[in-house]
This record gives C-alpha cells, structure tokens and sequence, in this order.
C-alpha cells in the first residue's frame, strides 16, 4: 500500500513538473516572439537606434530565460539561439536591413522549433 502510495505521488509531481515546463516554454517563447516582432518592424523602418535598443532587450530575456530553458531543452538549441543572436547584434550595428532581417525570421523559427518539440503531446511522446 504504501509503495503505490509514493508511486502515484511521484507520478503525480512528474505530471505538475511536465506542466509547469510546457507553460513556462510556451509563455517565455512567446514574449520572446513579441521582441522578435517589434523588432523586424525597427529593421523594416530602418530605426537603428530602436533596433539595437531591442536587441538589448531580447538579449536580456533571453539570458534570464536561458537559465531556466538549460534544464529543459537540448544543449545544441540553447547554442543555436547564442549564435543567431551575436549574428543578429552584428547585423544590426552594421545596419544591414537584408542580414538583420532573415537572422530575425532564422531566431524565430529556433523559438518556434523549441516551443513545438517540447510541447506535451501525442506526436512528442511517441
């Protein structure tokens, strides 16, 4: 009786764990989008200045996120997102609209790719 007992506790805290994780992936991957977005406009307008501004930004969340994301994700795609963003920051201080932009759609689509492998479904448990 009292094996079951910790066996459905333990089964219990793995399921809030597997939770937790999938939301904080999701809503921190999510704001991370929104920087991404309001960035590409920056590029788009050619506002440099805004545009490295928030880089600063993104690089910032990125780096509180990443403390957390280190536990949950594969190491290769915490090293991606690094590289794509010293890429990105170059980009933008050299102000080169067409570099800057797709380095912009190539980190969205790391955020993405994380947010959807690590999403808690059928697809990702098989």
């Amino acid at each position: 009786m009292r094996t079951s007992v910790i066996v459905g506790v333990l089964v219990i805290l793995l399921a809030v764990g597997a939770g937790w994780s999938n939301r904080y992936i999701n809503t921190s991957g999510s704001v991370l989008e929104q920087y991404i977005d309001q960035m590409e406009d920056q590029v788009r307008d050619s506002k440099w200045e805004k545009a490295e501004s928030g880089y600063k930004q993104i690089e910032s969340n990125w780096e509180n996120t990443k403390k957390v994301w280190s536990a949950l994700v594969t190491h290769q795609e915490i090293d991606s997102i690094d590289l794509s963003l010293k890429r990105l920051e170059e980009f933008v201080k050299a102000k080169n609209f067409v570099l800057a932009s797709s380095e912009l759609a190539s980190l969205r689509l790391l955020f993405e790719h994380i947010v959807d492998t690590e999403a808690f479904n059928l697809t990702n448990v098989f």
